[in-house]
């Protein structure tokens, strides 16, 4: 679909889900279906770049889940253990989800902990659909709750001694290499994607309480960071083919697009002695940005004004990256269509 039709699309669901919503009681007889109803609109709203809207959905089947006791279902003698596992993964989503939008938007959370999950299979299911939710979860797992309050802080508040040794232990966990054999090319894209976006956010998170310094021992602490998370990503972006990305949505391109906006910032640190390197990263991130006509109009023109106002400047040590041609609207145009 086009933006047009996506878009339209988009608000014809959400506008159906609310209409039938006003004739049931389902606040006062909560099912499975209701919440999943309510994480279905969140997601659809985050498409649609409406990250209030996403984010009050997210907590409302958070609440619903919560209501039907989702939230303790393993003391639910009465349920059998299918059942039982759906609902722990319907609730483990819940978790990253509201994680995901504390960490890109500063939201507050409403579940503290991260909940229990099982690694169990469901009758008949792939066991590598278990392992790759595993994966995920796990790496939200990881952003407890002293690195959400380290996030709120207020910019340049200053770090602690305590939040530095944390924030250096959180990304040597981040930098571990996940065991993902024979799990699906779709969840691999999710996982490891995610796995480089995280890294980048707690990176964030040290510039933003002042820990960040040019003389830093811990190469996490450099400035120059950045350009590591996106090489990692330019590594994992040629075992993957761009269908098993475009799958996710716009929200794995925004995370593709915020490692490679934070490239750009730290080329600028640079001396430019790596900048063929650094040029052949950026040039495969914009390339798996401009896969999706979304993320193309909206990411990859953004980053397409950044090259080009830091480019112009002769005062800076910006590493001019003018052969990456890749933006070119005749050259999208001519794509085939699917």
């Amino acid at each position: 679909m086009n933006l047009e039709k996506r878009t339209t699309t988009a608000r014809r669901y959400i506008r159906k889900c609310l209409e039938d919503r006003v004739l049931s009681s389902y606040i006062e007889e909560v099912a499975v279906e209701d919440v999943l109803t309510s994480l279905f609109i969140a997601v659809t709203y985050f498409d649609l770049k409406c990250r209030k809207n996403a984010w009050f959905y997210v907590r409302e089947a958070i609440t619903l889940a919560q209501a039907a006791g989702m939230d303790q279902v393993e003391r639910d003698i009465k349920l059998q253990p299918a059942e039982k596992l759906r609902r722990q993964r319907i609730y483990a989503l819940l978790y990253i989800s509201e994680r995901g939008a504390c960490i890109h938007d500063t939201f507050p959370v409403s579940i503290l902990s991260a909940p229990g999950l099982l690694c169990d299979v469901l009758p008949g299911e792939d066991p590598a659909i278990s392992t790759g939710l595993s994966m995920l979860f796990h790496l939200f797992s990881l952003l407890d709750l002293n690195y959400i309050q380290a996030r709120s802080k207020l910019s340049l508040a200053g770090g602690t001694d305590k939040e530095y040794i944390e924030l250096a232990m959180l990304q040597e966990q981040l930098c571990r290499v996940l065991d993902l054999t024979n799990v699906a090319e779709i969840q691999r894209a999710d996982v490891l994607i995610t796995q480089q976006w995280l890294r980048l956010m707690v990176w964030q998170t040290a510039l933003r309480l002042g820990l960040i310094s040019s003389a830093a021992m811990n190469p996490s602490y450099s400035y120059t960071y950045p350009t590591q998370i996106a090489e990692s990503l330019h590594n994992i972006l040629k075992t993957l083919p761009s269908a098993a990305i475009e799958v996710h949505g716009l929200g794995i391109f925004e995370k593709q697009f915020e490692i490679a906006y934070s490239l750009l910032d730290a080329l600028t640190l640079s001396d430019g002695t790596q900048s063929s390197h650094h040029q052949e990263t950026l040039r495969s991130l914009l390339e798996s940005l401009s896969a999706s006509p979304k993320s193309r109009d909206v990411y990859v023109r953004i980053l397409q004004k950044k090259m080009g106002q830091d480019s112009s400047r002769t005062n800076d040590r910006y590493v001019h990256l003018a052969n990456v041609q890749l933006l070119v609207d005749d050259r999208f145009n001519q794509r085939a269509p699917r």
